[in-house]
């Protein structure tokens, strides 16, 4: 990991970051209330009015703390925690890293414990701060999702993540990738449209493209996710029912949403629930969907889950998320008469 540069020294930057955030703001604030006091919408009653005063008073206060901010910035450094600077400090930084491409992919790979292969990788975002060093897609995902930059940086990682699957697939033609998306995206009408296009710029089967959803993402937006979904099924591409038995999904909707496969939360494994692994693998199984189990991290409890009834499997014990060049070698080795989990088990 990087050294983190000293708080004091970001201090400088503070102000700018604080002014950024109000400068938009209180442009558009300070046009509305103008338009507002024109009258040309009407006039305003007696309590309008007193509430139109009452904002112009606020609006001059947050100018005027605005100006503040620039003219004496010592007196910010109190107002904040080094963790706010730190985040105000991200959040300015982070459409530079999308446009400049700087966040990049890792691949964990989905094992089939019957060939002891990789049969698909799944792709994870990553950013390298240059100050902060790795910083957890915890973090930033959602400050791309409130800044509305979860679009752009979503369909170049879907990019990517198909392009890098073609250069693997000259030699492992039926291997797949899995790619994560968010509510928002699924918001987006225009995301199958995309996909389709990069499926015919990258010449992949649909079918080798999954895209990983979470529960709590079918009840938000429910009428357009509903659509866009249809859309990617119509596709060809495969739906993932991601951490599953963790979000909030009404078991009676789950045999009318247009699903492929469920992927089982790590939970299950790391709090050792073995019979609720095994429901959940009837279930999946009564509904004809494939079904992964996540967080594998001994061999122990692969041989256990593999006597439950799972045959694809994912977690630490096979690999953490790598680089491309690790990944490759991840595929050398699944490919070796030795198989991933015989050269798992000996690392």
């Amino acid at each position: 990991m990087k050294t983190s540069q000293p708080t004091d020294m970001l201090i400088k930057d503070l102000p700018a970051l604080v002014q950024h955030e109000l400068q938009h703001p209180l442009h558009n604030l300070q046009g509305v209330i103008r338009l507002l006091g024109t009258g040309r919408f009407g006039q305003l009653s007696q309590e309008g009015s007193q509430l139109l005063n009452t904002a112009m008073a606020n609006l001059d206060r947050l100018t005027r703390l605005a100006v503040a901010v620039e003219e004496q910035p010592a007196a910010l450094t109190s107002m904040f925690s080094d963790e706010q600077i730190r985040l105000f400090q991200l959040k300015q930084d982070l459409p530079g890293a999308i446009a400049q491409k700087a966040i990049y992919l890792v691949y964990q790979p989905i094992v089939c414990t019957r060939s002891q292969q990789v049969v698909g990788f799944e792709a994870l975002a990553r950013w390298e701060h240059p100050t902060y060093g790795p910083i957890s897609p915890t973090l930033f995902i959602p400050i791309a999702e409130e800044s509305g930059l979860i679009h752009e940086m979503g369909k170049y990682l879907i990019e990517q993540a198909c392009f890098q699957l073609r250069r693997w697939q000259h030699d492992n033609p039926a291997l797949t990738i899995s790619v994560n998306l968010s509510a928002l995206q699924l918001s987006q009408l225009d995301l199958a449209d995309h996909i389709g296009r990069v499926l015919l710029a990258t010449q992949i089967a649909p079918e080798n493209l999954k895209l990983e959803i979470t529960e709590s993402t079918l009840i938000e937006n429910s009428e357009v996710v509903g659509i866009v979904l249809k859309k990617l099924r119509e596709l060809g591409v495969q739906l993932y029912l991601d951490d599953f038995g963790t979000g909030y999904s009404s078991l009676s909707r789950l045999p009318s949403l247009p699903l492929d496969a469920l992927k089982v939360d790590r939970s299950f494994v790391t709090n050792q629930n073995w019979d609720i692994c095994e429901v959940i693998l009837a279930l999946a199984c009564k509904l004809s969907l494939n079904v992964i189990v996540e967080g594998i991290e001994t061999a122990e409890e692969a041989q256990i889950l593999e006597e439950i009834g799972f045959h694809y499997m994912q977690g630490y014990f096979f690999s953490h998320p790598v680089s491309v060049q690790d990944a490759s070698q991840l595929l050398i080795e699944s490919n070796s008469s030795q198989g991933l989990i015989l050269a798992a088990a000996a690392r």
